[in-house]
């Protein structure tokens, strides 16, 4: 018994420790600037490689540090596992940490619709209505991996498609608040019959990044 107990201490000391979120959007910034001094000399391979970066490090790092945030619909919080976001604050914030200029605030008040076009070109989204769920996310995975954005009848989130697998990830109301669940069986997406997506990080999203540009928030026209 002893012998277990210590081989369970060695391999809990000799694990390497998750960066904090901190450390995780500090190192983000330090690739971004680096990646960004190669851009006019070689765009094609700086942008590819900016890309990459920008999947993994959301995919793997910066969206599951919220996981298990509370959701409220009027939540707006900036730190993780620290008071109430909703969820288009959660897409704002998280792109906002991830070093992108959005203005985190105006956006993540937007319907689904308008984050999406504030984000893509209008001829990368597309629209479903009343599709199952199963055609939906196959016609995603389509688009190969990556991190897609997805606008509902009343929620917008994140969709990842990574290898075999699908996910929803989002703020969304109950216990578990900020989760990552699987996109074919989670029940915003499934049920919701306005569906439209698109596939985030398009080259000129990336150079928007690369070059701090502002990236200014679509808005609905006013009502005459």
């Amino acid at each position: 018994m002893k012998l277990v107990i210590a081989l369970i201490a060695i391999v809990a000391c000799s694990s390497p420790a998750r960066p904090d979120y901190g450390t995780v959007r500090e190192r983000l910034e330090a690739r971004r600037a680096a990646l960004a001094r190669d851009l006019d000399a070689r765009p094609r391979e700086t942008i590819a490689a900016a890309r990459e970066l920008l999947v993994t490090t959301l995919r793997d790092e910066l969206l599951p540090a919220w996981n298990g945030t509370a959701w409220a619909m009027n939540g707006t919080t900036q730190t993780p596992h620290d008071g109430e976001i909703a969820c288009g604050y959660f897409v704002s914030t998280t792109l906002m940490h991830a070093g992108f200029r959005v203005e985190r605030a105006r956006m993540g008040q937007q319907a689904s619709t308008y984050i999406t076009r504030s984000l893509v070109t209008r001829e990368q989204i597309w629209r479903t209505s009343d599709q199952p769920i199963d055609r939906f996310v196959a016609r995603l995975r389509e688009g190969g991996d990556g991190i897609y954005i997805v606008g509902l009848d009343n929620h917008v989130g994140f969709v990842i498609v990574d290898g075999d697998d699908t996910w929803f990830h989002h703020a969304g109301p109950g216990e578990a608040g900020v989760r990552r669940e699987p996109a074919v069986t989670a029940s915003f997406l499934s049920t919701s019959r306005y569906r439209e997506a698109a596939k985030l990080f398009d080259d000129a999203l990336v150079e928007k990044w690369l070059r701090g540009s502002q990236i200014t928030t679509v808005l609905p026209r006013p009502s005459r």
